[in-house]
């Protein structure tokens, strides 16, 4: 099982990449689930029910994910099945402020025995701190910053070694008109370099919901296919 606490210093990407998943289906531009813009009520067929994902690219399914979402369209629950053996290995649970933007989070091993925690302390201008709490015993470990902007998606963050103010990597992401990732840099000294960075593109249905995404490198190399279904 790959805990979140073990993926430092990129930990910060596997919480809030939940908020944009729930923007995939944009259904022309008038339904934004995913964003302040809309999604409070939001039909249920307009938001991914699941996703396959392909490490590689190479026709075989390496992770699998089920979503369940709150009465506005936010992703409360993200079951992860490493493998895709129908095993469900982890559990990911986040809430949201009445802005929408990720309040807490935490994460189980779908059995109630928690072992990751974590809360966004927001101040002005979208700025806020994600205290990561690795023990969950009310001692932030990790304090990484965000910026968001005005639809509540990270466009930028700056990780820490612990909360000591030393810098551990950077990213910065930016988003389609529907509100889908559509690249990220990491810095991984946070001196102004781009050490990687990545593409994301997305195939449409008929009635404008993502049903497969591709992540590359900015040279154009597939790194991750995910496929992505619906109820």
């Amino acid at each position: 099982m790959k805990r979140v606490a073990d993926k430092s210093p990129w930990r910060l990407r596997a919480i809030f990449v939940i908020v944009p998943l729930a923007a995939l289906s944009s259904c022309g531009g008038t339904v934004d689930p995913g964003t302040s813009s809309g999604g409070a009520g939001a039909a249920a067929e307009l938001l991914p029910s699941g996703e396959r994902c392909d490490d590689g690219c190479d026709g075989t399914d390496d992770t699998c994910y089920s979503y369940s979402y709150d009465v506005a369209g936010n992703v409360a629950l993200r079951k992860v099945d490493e493998g895709c053996d129908g095993v469900i290995d982890e559990c990911d649970h986040s809430t949201y402020d009445e802005q929408r933007r990720l309040d807490s989070y935490y994460h189980d091993a779908c059995d109630g025995a928690v072992y990751y925690c974590g809360a966004i302390v927001y101040g002005a201008d979208n700025q806020g701190q994600d205290q990561g709490d690795a023990h969950c015993d009310g001692t932030p470990d990790f304090c990484d910053s965000v910026m968001l902007d005005s639809r509540g998606a990270v466009v930028s963050a700056r990780m820490e070694v612990g909360c000591t103010g030393e810098a551990l990597g950077c990213v910065s992401m930016s988003y389609d008109v529907a509100g889908r990732l559509s690249r990220d840099e990491n810095d991984l000294s946070c001196d102004g370099s781009v050490d990687e960075c990545y593409r994301y593109t997305y195939d449409l249905d008929d009635s404008g919901r993502a049903i497969r995404s591709t992540k590359s490198t900015c040279d154009g190399t597939p790194v991750t296919c995910c496929a992505f279904t619906y109820d």
